[in-house]
């Protein structure tokens, strides 16, 4: 892929109005940007922008999936354990993705991740905190809403249990299951965890952790664990016993978005139906998070199967937008839905192996490539 130049060409700060043409120009205004770079399918726009008071690189990858034959995925660092980060153009690399976006959050200690992730009907890592996503099929169905996942525990008795949540870092009292997705083993992650092991749908064993971090479980290939955390989880726990039957069901709300194969969280919700419908908070994001400046990362929905992939400001927590300046500029591209990705040293955009948001001038030192635990490929079948 050659180098794509940059020009300063976005000057009408919020009054701006970036929308995809017929002819792939974005038009603004009273000038037109035509993209750096065509594919099949995909356009690049590389642009240093005065936006929001500030002169901003902004990076878009534009998509039509269906009319190139292009498949979106969401894509993680290991190919064998569910923990783990990796430069995203080595994510990209090693799967072959024609080009990736960083996705959704992850605890940066624990290499764990903190949101939804759904690849061919299941669940890998389940939603939090009924926080957004974007689900999507390969008929060019997409929708972007917030997500809960509801789970629960059943016995032939009768027994009704909730479970809290599937492969995830998001740590909460009750009880919580690891598939052999997450490893071939689980470390306790707080103290007194009780841990059932679960083989062909029957409880085949029970271990009691001490500390965290003190007890590794192997996770069988034919089943699962269930842990039990805190005084809830674990007192659920102690209902079930060697032997039991059980199976487990999740309910999608809105039901609309489970018959979706493949989903990725990340949020806030930026836009529904073209209006900002920004709210951090009922998303249950930090107050600081929900002013901050910062590198942002957006997907955009601009109806039936095209898709805006935007970074703006450099990977740098200092510098960049806030949530709603976000809203806005994805608002102004022509988005009808638009989801907040992690921002901040994750933003990252790649196509063909070459990170498109992180310049780098001749002569100038090479940058720390961040690692991120997730994100979305696009792929050619």
């Amino acid at each position: 892929m050659p180098n794509l130049p940059r020009r300063r060409l976005l000057r009408g700060g919020m009054a701006a109005s970036l929308l995809l043409g017929a002819t792939g120009s974005l038009s603004l205004a009273a000038a037109v940007m035509q993209p750096r770079y065509r594919a099949p399918g995909i356009q690049i726009y590389q642009e240093v922008s005065t936006w929001a008071g500030q002169s901003l690189p902004i990076t878009i990858v534009a998509v039509q999936l269906q009319a190139a034959g292009l498949v979106m995925r969401p894509v993680w660092a290991s190919s064998d354990q569910l923990p783990g980060l990796q430069p995203l153009p080595d994510i990209s690399t090693r799967l072959g993705s024609v080009a990736a976006i960083n996705g959704g959050f992850f605890n940066r200690n624990t290499q764990q991740p903190l949101g939804a992730i759904r690849l061919d009907n299941q669940w890998i890592s389940s939603p939090i905190l009924g926080r957004a996503a974007i689900g999507w099929n390969d008929q060019g169905e997409i929708r972007l809403q917030r997500v809960q996942a509801n789970g629960e525990i059943s016995t032939p008795m009768g027994d009704r249990l909730p479970l809290l949540g599937t492969n995830t870092g998001y740590v909460v009292a009750g009880l919580s299951q690891y598939t052999r997705i997450w490893g071939s083993t689980y470390t306790s992650q707080t103290d007194q965890e009780i841990i059932l092991v679960v083989v062909g749908g029957r409880i085949s064993a029970i271990q009691f952790a001490g500390g965290a971090g003190s007890q590794q479980v192997g996770i069988p290939a034919q089943g699962y664990l269930l842990v039990g955390r805190e005084e809830a989880g674990r007192l659920d726990a102690q209902r079930l016993v060697v032997g039991d039957e059980i199976r487990v069901h999740w309910q999608v709300n809105p039901p609309e978005m489970a018959r979706f194969p493949h989903l990725l969280g990340a949020g806030p919700l930026l836009l529904a139906e073209g209006q900002i419908v920004l709210d951090a908070e009922l998303e249950r994001f930090q107050p600081s998070f929900r002013t901050q400046r910062a590198a942002r990362s957006a997907l955009g929905w601009q109806g039936s199967d095209h898709i805006l992939w935007v970074t703006a400001g450099q990977a740098q927590e200092q510098t960049g937008l806030t949530l709603q300046e976000m809203a806005t500029l994805m608002q102004h591209l022509g988005c009808q839905a638009a989801l907040n990705l992690d921002g901040g040293n994750s933003s990252t955009l790649v196509y063909q192996g070459k990170v498109l948001n992180q310049p780098q001038a001749e002569g100038e030192v090479r940058m720390i490539r961040p690692r991120v635990h997730n994100g979305l490929g696009l792929f050619r079948p």
